[in-house]
């Protein structure tokens, strides 16, 4: 079965209508009135600079209803600013159209131009050959899909293991590939270099952070491919790929989507120096930054959180981790529009009724493990959640 435009498809199919209560492209207040101990709505708020964010730790906080089951670790941040981004504009020019089709291999005078459809994400070119098995999907807002030999035609769909990268050590676990053995740490630092030489995006770095060995749930062969995600990272924090967009209905009873997400997905089997897949949403540009001098501690962020929680019940959250969410500023992933990315304080809760292996079949997308997010602003302190009890 051949995929269509799949890393689209299946990013629309994350699209879950869900609510926001604040979203912090207007700052009410400037921080300075509020000075070293204050008030925001009724939670009192400190700061700290960003060499005392490193040493912080949740688990020595009183967190009261939201149960933290996973401390944070601040120690990789080297700044935290607000950052002004804009998706790529034009991604289907002459020069991209040379590069990366002499990159995977195909054909550029085979190309065939697509329209933009119904989503806002611009025209694209598609190549297709089934008797190469080869696919090469490119989207003039960044996005872009690539899929060859063996996992062209999809396969390796159930997950055997899966590693957290940034706190398993995983230098001795290695996996058999279609023709040979590889070693998982020495993958996932080749495809980050692959990703710095083939798709580098000024100002970012790309991180791998989680790794899943996946086997065919139908034949039975030791031979295993490996799905490995990669994320964005800003000065030791993070790009979100963990949630799922934000849309809501307006008074007119259309769709915005207030937020977006970035993910990169590749995975290896037939070749171990390009991937054998390789898949991304969309992409951006870094055209500032702001730093911000006085950051809300992580102490203040858990108060915030559950003083705008009382009365909801106990919340357990799986992951707490600071991130950049990313704010369309005119609700639209179109080319070339702009992005904010302000830095948050990420709680997440894990959706427990999720089957704990999924597979979409080509790659894990992280954002399907999660039922609830809430973000606290680390300039403002002001929360963003998909909670509907929320929504306003």
């Amino acid at each position: 079965m051949k995929y269509v435009r799949l890393i689209y498809m299946i990013f629309a199919a994350c699209l879950l209508l869900c609510g926001c209560q604040k979203t912090p492209e207007k700052v009410k207040e400037n921080m300075e009135k509020y000075g070293e101990n204050s008030q925001i709505g009724h939670t009192e708020v400190t700061y700290c600079s960003v060499d005392e964010l490193k040493n912080k730790k949740l688990s020595a906080i009183d967190t009261g209803n939201v149960k933290i089951i996973s401390d944070a670790d601040f120690s990789d941040v080297e700044a935290v600013d607000i950052l002004q981004l804009s998706f790529e504009q034009n991604f289907i020019a002459d020069t991209n159209i040379e590069k990366y089709t002499k990159l995977f291999g195909v054909n550029k005078e085979k190309l065939k131009n697509t329209e933009a459809g119904e989503s806002d994400w611009g025209r694209g070119v598609t190549y297709d050959n089934e008797k190469e098995r080869k696919y090469l999907d490119m989207i003039e807002n960044g996005g872009m899909s690539y899929m060859a030999d063996s996992l062209y035609e999809g396969g390796f769909d159930a997950i055997e293991s899966k590693y957290n990268v940034d706190k398993e050590d995983i230098s001795n676990v290695n996996i058999y590939l279609a023709d040979k053995e590889a070693n998982l740490s020495d993958l996932c630092k080749n495809a980050e270099k692959w990703l710095e030489d083939n798709m580098y995006i000024a100002g970012l770095n790309y991180k791998v952070s989680d790794a899943f060995i996946t086997k065919k749930s139908d034949v039975d062969t030791e031979s295993r491919a490996v799905s490995i995600c990669a994320e964005c990272e800003y000065k030791g924090i993070r790009f979100n790929d963990y949630t799922k967009p934000l849309i809501k209905n307006n008074d007119d009873y259309d769709q915005e989507v207030f937020t977006t997400t970035a993910f990169t997905l590749l995975r290896y089997y037939d070749n171990q120096d390009i991937p054998s897949y390789f898949s991304r949403n969309t992409n951006f540009v870094l055209n500032s930054s702001k730093p911000i001098e006085k950051i809300i501690d992580p102490e203040s962020a858990v108060r915030i959180l559950k003083n705008e929680l009382s009365g909801f019940g106990i919340f357990e959250v799986s992951e707490a981790i600071p991130l950049y969410a990313l704010y369309l500023k005119d609700h639209s992933e179109s080319p070339g529009a702009g992005i904010e990315a302000r830095p948050v304080y990420a709680f997440l809760v894990k959706d427990t009724n999720m089957a704990s292996d999924i597979s979409s079949g080509i790659g894990t997308i992280k954002m399907n493990y999660y039922k609830h997010f809430f973000f606290i602003d680390m300039e403002t302190g002001e929360l963003t959640t998909d909670l509907e009890a929320f929504n306003k």
